[in-house]
């Protein structure tokens, strides 16, 4: 917050049984506010808002706000995590179920083998999201031979989890990020 010391006239102090009155000007804030005028009262002596601590003029905002802000601040990023973590427990909850290829990863799984086998095949989609797919897979012991041919076709002995999880960990990566930014 900036505070501009108008010079003393008339308009702007006035004396009455020893309290102080000032007309301070708020800068507008970055939320949109339009600017405010406000008054402020101190009696002499009393270490408020509008007087001097240890040489230097104090505000409301330097004394109590950035204490509510921090505050703020901590709760914020609590609720992020507590809300994060809900979301991996909710998400990861049998992942392994079911057991059979289910609608997209027909695709997905079919591209990520494909990556893994470097096979040459066009696609017209950007390729990050199924080279990340097929990433996942080989961290986590898939060799990329399942074939994907339709859904509700049975994995076997496939390792499928891998891909799965890679599909959660950059949904809730993005999710947590995109309110942020």
């Amino acid at each position: 917050m900036m505070t501009v010391n108008l010079p003393a006239n008339k308009e702007t102090q006035s004396k009455t049984n020893g309290l102080t009155t000032e007309l301070r000007i708020r800068k507008q804030t970055r939320n949109g506010r339009r600017p405010e005028v406000a008054t402020t009262a101190a009696a002499p002596g009393f270490k408020g808002e509008g007087q001097k601590r240890n040489g230097r003029r104090t505000d409301a905002a330097e004394d109590g706000d950035g204490d509510r802000a921090a505050s703020r601040s901590w709760h914020w990023w609590t609720a992020l995590l507590i809300l994060t973590g809900a979301s991996f427990a909710t998400r990861l909850y049998k992942i392994e179920e079911p057991d059979h290829i289910c609608w997209d990863e027909t695709h997905f799984g079919k591209f990520g083998s494909w990556y893994i086998n470097r096979t040459f095949f066009f696609d017209v989609h950007p390729p990050l999201g199924k080279m990340l797919i097929g990433l996942f897979g080989v961290l986590t012991g898939y060799d990329g031979t399942f074939p994907f041919l339709k859904p509700g076709d049975k994995y076997g002995d496939a390792e499928y989890v891998g891909m799965r999880v890679c599909c959660v960990v950059l949904e809730i990566g993005r999710a947590s990020c995109r309110e942020r930014v």
